[in-house]
């Protein structure tokens, strides 16, 4: 693998795997450059950190997998990845270092920062940031111990979860989401004339679990349930372009692909448990949670996870906004008759919207800083 290229000056290094954490990095970077204009921001992430013109280091996203088997087959490559990353710090000491989401790999890029005393807890001169609670309230409760050993200040974007620090020397603070920031457009809108939108997910291994049968799902739907008049096309929404090339070989083409933050309209949709369902609640769309993954992987998360709900707007509003259908119960049948349902069902509509109403509500009031002041005060505060 060929050496990270080199930024003399770096003001703030920020790590985005995942295409939901590049999204929110993308837009907090831009937040910050608009402030200070010479800031200068180096990254490991994706589409939307470049957009916003950060020194990219590599296109960290291209490596986002999903699954512990997954991951297990991978490890060669994080490992390297992870020694790529933490030589370039070395070398480059940025004054700061964002680190968004991304548990695994971002934690162990802090731990060994704190090891060769990099990190300003260990005496070192870097400041380490984390944005994106790990969901320690979910699994893996003891990894708090692990952040508040190494990580300077943690910035949540859920409000509940400050509390499950409380016994951490960590600063924790609940900084906002970025979903109901006055700078963010949600791209989905609801329209109940409007089509089925499918959203299978923004990795391969799982667009590859779910696509399938939802696709078959709507295809049954428009054959045997569509009732009367025109049946509304279904649209899928794609991530990244090697993403859309899946979708297209797994519909052989037959189904209309949108980007990722394009302008949707949508009567219902069928989407994953990831930060979609969120996007789409907060614009009161009416949906299904579903979520399908390897057998090794679903028999472990029900041996660890401690929620009731994956989807976030259920977590949120501990009732199910969208109803959670998982594992063995995702079936063509099932998606077909809860399209039917959905699009016909005022009261769903009705819910939908009074959620959103909620969940904003929930969301829109940070502790006492919102995430770009809060990543400013690190920025200017280098005592």
């Amino acid at each position: 693998m060929e050496r990270f290229s080199p930024l003399e000056g770096c003001d703030l290094l920020v790590i985005a795997g995942e295409a939901s954490g590049d999204e929110h990095a993308g837009s907090l970077v831009a937040q910050l450059r608009a402030k200070n204009p010479a800031l200068k921001v180096a990254a490991l992430g994706g589409r939307h950190l470049a957009g916003v013109d950060a020194f990219m280091l590599d296109d960290l996203t291209r490596h986002a997998r999903v699954g512990l088997w997954e991951v297990l087959k991978h490890m060669d490559v994080f490992l390297k990845l992870i020694g790529e990353t933490v030589r370039w710090i070395e070398t480059n000491r940025p004054k700061m270092i964002l680190f968004v989401d991304f548990v695994g790999y971002n934690l162990e890029v802090a731990k060994r920062l704190y090891q060769k005393k990099l990190a300003r807890k260990a005496g070192g001169s870097i400041k380490l940031y984390f944005y994106v609670s790990p969901q320690i309230w979910a699994w893996k409760a003891k990894r708090r111990f692990k952040i508040a050993q190494s990580i300077d200040s943690l910035g949540t974007i859920f409000p509940f979860e400050p509390a499950y620090y409380k016994d951490t020397t960590l600063d924790v603070q609940f900084v906002g989401h970025p979903f109901v920031s006055a700078n963010f457009k949600n791209s989905f809108s609801y329209d109940p004339s409007g089509p089925v939108v499918l959203l299978p997910g923004s990795r391969r291994a799982i667009v590859a679990q779910h696509l399938p049968t939802l696709w078959e799902g709507f295809r049954l739907y428009e054959k045997t349930l569509g009732g009367n008049g025109p049946t509304p096309k279904a649209i899928a929404v794609y991530s990244s372009e090697s993403i859309r090339r899946q979708m297209i070989e797994i519909t052989g083409g037959c189904l209309p692909l949108y980007p990722s933050g394009a302008p949707i309209k949508a009567s219902c949709v069928i989407c994953t448990a990831g930060t979609i369902s969120l996007t789409c609640s907060l614009a009161g769309i009416p949906g299904i949670v579903i979520y399908k993954t390897d057998a090794l992987t679903f028999a472990y998360g029900k041996m660890v996870y401690q929620k009731k709900y994956l989807g976030m707007p259920n977590i949120l509003l501990d009732r199910p906004l969208m109803p959670e259908f998982w594992q063995d119960k995702v079936t063509v049948p099932l998606i077909a008759d809860e399209i039917a349902r959905l699009r016909g069902d005022s009261q769903a509509a009705s819910a939908a919207q009074t959620g959103a109403k909620e969940l904003t509500t929930l969301l829109s009031h940070p502790t006492k800083q919102n995430a770009v002041e809060w990543v400013e005060s690190g920025l200017t505060n280098q005592d």
